[in-house]
């Protein structure tokens, strides 16, 4: 069954909201979304953006509200697809995991915060190939912003990958980090590895 809230979305102001039981943050903005998105400011004219790993929409929403021509939300959860939809309703929702389902799609920004588990397992894998596939997603000169949680690995990753790499936001257990043009100046191969 559906619940509803009143959600103050980041950028976007209070709106009614919904989501379903056991839906990650459900109801709520999470304090990793929160930082990640007082990061991030207005987009580029025409800009396209991915939000990857969505939930019920909250960063989506604030890219639209950010001026995002047009806003892609990748979750592979039924129910927070759904709730997406219907949150966020002028986007694009896939529901699928991973970057296969967005083969040969780029965009202009990517602005996420990934999920760390299967199932109720806790890994750094679905991070790490958020951040595998993150380069053969990007235009050229795009950029990517993420939250995750600071005991992560994933500078190494990151700098094999992209020229230009930095945290832009660093509070209790979550830093934010940002991405530019690949390592080898090619978005298709992703830079080095």
């Amino acid at each position: 069954l559906a619940e509803s809230a009143v959600l103050d979305v980041p950028h976007a102001g209070e709106r009614a909201w919904v989501s379903f039981p056991g839906v990650f943050a459900a109801g709520r903005v999470d304090a990793g979304t929160r930082l990640l998105l007082g990061t991030v400011g207005a987009l580029p004219e025409g800009a396209s953006a991915l939000d990857y790993g969505a939930g019920t929409g909250v960063i989506g929403a604030a890219l639209e509200a950010l001026g995002a021509a047009r806003t892609t939300l990748l979750e592979p959860d039924a129910l927070a697809a759904e709730a997406a939809r219907r949150n966020v309703p002028g986007a694009e929702v896939v529901e699928a995991a991973g970057w296969a389902a967005l083969e040969g799609r780029r965009f202009d920004v990517v602005v996420s915060n990934p999920p760390y588990h299967r199932g109720k397992a806790e890994t750094v894998e679905p991070v790490l190939e958020f951040v595998g596939g993150l380069a053969g997603h990007l235009v050229e000169g795009g950029w990517a912003r993420f939250v995750v949680q600071r005991r992560l690995p994933v500078e190494a990753p990151l700098r094999e990958r992209f020229e230009s790499v930095q945290v832009v936001a660093d509070e209790g257990p979550f830093r934010v980090w940002e991405v530019g043009a690949p390592a080898d100046g090619d978005p298709a191969t992703g830079g080095a590895g």
